[in-house]
């Protein structure tokens, strides 16, 4: 009998997630379609075809950011629905609690929030490093690309006919510098020099070499005690590459953090995006158990709709809350477990404790 229930809970509770998933996502691909024809893309005169795959490329980066609040909001619908139609009371009449009958919902839950991680998010950092792509290509009509590997710092600058590609050791961050460069000069595919320097400071859009020895194509090679390369790499945009962190996967997360650090940039904002993701299961179950627990006994208190409203801005405002708090974390370089995981595992707690008194006599 009990797991008869379970899985009929669990089967209705898939139905109400899919229709809210469904909703929001047509609504996410509406908004995000809306934007793609508000950017200049005229000079491109792309079918429309092209801007709704475009705005498909960034739908399920907004379906991961939001899928707390859409477990919130289907469970909150299918609790109402158990409860007005008094199959919860009946199952209840037959010695079960609210654990036990949620039991496989919850097992779901746990599931689709894994699934997040580990399926949903690679995939919105691929289509989202598409969209980048194109947008850096195609719109702006010049590329400047930056990478970290365990060789060191690559960056690479296409305008025109134009391209360097720039190798580093090492990047201060504080100093704004690199360390170890080498900078290849191509003019309509053609290598034209190698600069090599033992240290290049930032100023500007302006990089300044110390110590640099220029190679030419023909072998010819001039010693300069210091040399400036005008590009259009500058300081804000290669600091500005390490927190824009919507391509990197889950899966990259990781190897990425410790190539970045060894290269010598400040990796605390990846840290932070890495155990986001790895608590979302966790965030995914609070919000199950904050709208089961006060779906449950809507329909029996005065101005149900107004207690349904209530756990809506309940589920808001603890997001609002939580992005402030992880800034704050990020600001004072508080540690990860006070920034991510304290505030999870607290709510958690709380609402986990609100639906066991549910079960208890006169809730």
């Amino acid at each position: 009998m009990a797991i008869r229930l379970n899985i009929y809970f669990a089967k209705l509770y898939g139905l109400y997630f899919c229709a809210t998933l469904g909703i929001v996502a047509l609504g996410s691909f509406l908004i995000t379609l809306g934007e793609t024809f508000d950017r200049n893309f005229d000079h491109l005169n792309p079918s429309n075809i092209d801007l709704m795959m475009l705005a498909a490329y960034n739908t399920p980066d907004h379906l991961q950011k939001v899928m707390p609040l859409i477990i919130l909001l289907s469970a909150m619908a299918c609790t109402l629905h158990l409860a007005r139609s008094q199959q919860i009371l009946i199952a209840q009449q037959t010695g079960m609690i609210l654990l036990h009958l949620f039991a496989a919902p919850i097992i779901l839950v746990l599931l689709l929030g894994a699934a997040t991680v580990t399926v949903l998010n690679p995939l919105a950092a691929d289509l989202s490093e598409r969209f980048d792509n194109f947008v850096n290509t195609q719109i702006d009509q010049s590329q400047s690309l930056l990478s970290v590997a365990d060789t060191g710092i690559w960056l690479r600058q296409s305008n025109g006919n134009t391209d360097l590609i720039i190798h580093a050791k090492t990047f201060d961050t504080q100093q704004l510098s690199f360390s170890r460069v080498s900078i290849f000069r191509y003019e309509n595919g053609l290598f034209i020099k190698r600069t090599e320097a033992k240290k290049a400071i930032i100023d500007g859009e302006i990089w300044k070499l110390h110590d640099a020895l220029v190679h030419q194509s023909d072998g010819y090679s001039t010693q300069h005690s210091q040399l400036s390369v005008i590009t259009n790499i500058g300081s804000e945009k290669i600091l500005d590459s390490f927190t824009s962190i919507k391509s990197l996967s889950i899966w990259k997360l990781s190897d990425f953090i410790t190539t970045v650090e060894n290269a010598g940039f400040d990796s605390k904002e990846h840290v932070i995006q890495f155990h986001r993701l790895l608590s979302t299961p966790i965030v995914m179950l609070a919000m199950f158990f904050l709208a089961a627990g006060i779906s449950v006994r809507a329909h029996h208190r005065k101005l149900p709709h107004m207690l349904i409203l209530s756990t809506i801005a309940i589920g808001f405002s603890y997001f609002v809350f939580l992005t402030t708090f992880q800034s704050l974390g990020l600001f004072h370089e508080w540690p990860i477990i006070l920034t991510i995981w304290l505030p999870h595992l607290l709510f958690l707690t709380i609402v986990f404790t609100y639906i066991l008194h549910q079960d208890s006599p006169g809730s």
